[in-house]
């Protein structure tokens, strides 16, 4: 048995046995956040589904089902009823109030800020 290279292969095993277990918790890690990551897109999208919900009941009535009365978000009296977390990033340029007859579809550009995306939402109608 070579006594050099003892010391040298201690040091090597230690190593390795240091870079598994880093990498298992590193993986771990990530398991633990990728899971979380669905619960939290969900209640972000329901804060906002509420919200829209909100704007568009204010619409509504604001426009009291004339056309010609269609308000901008800027003009509805939402006071304490719109979440303070989503109403941060709301504004005249992130939502669209169309009123079309006895109908008012309110659109939100979503998080991102920008219209036709994936994160959009209308309501009534899709997304």
């Amino acid at each position: 048995m070579d006594l050099e290279r003892v010391p040298q292969q201690r040091v090597g095993r230690a190593v390795w046995s240091f870079a598994w277990r880093a990498l298992v918790g590193l993986v771990a890690l990530a398991a633990l956040l990728w899971s979380a990551l669905p619960k939290m897109t969900v209640c972000h999208v329901s804060v906002a589904h509420m919200a829209v919900m909100q704007i568009r009941r204010a619409a509504v009535e604001a426009s009291d089902g004339r056309a010609e009365r269609c308000p901008a978000y800027s003009d509805l009296d939402l006071g304490a009823e719109l979440d303070p977390t989503f109403a941060r990033g709301v504004s005249d340029k992130s939502v669209h109030i169309e009123c079309t007859g006895e109908e008012v579809i309110v659109r939100w550009a979503g998080s991102d800020g920008r219209f036709d995306t994936p994160d959009d939402m209308t309501i009534p109608g899709g997304g």
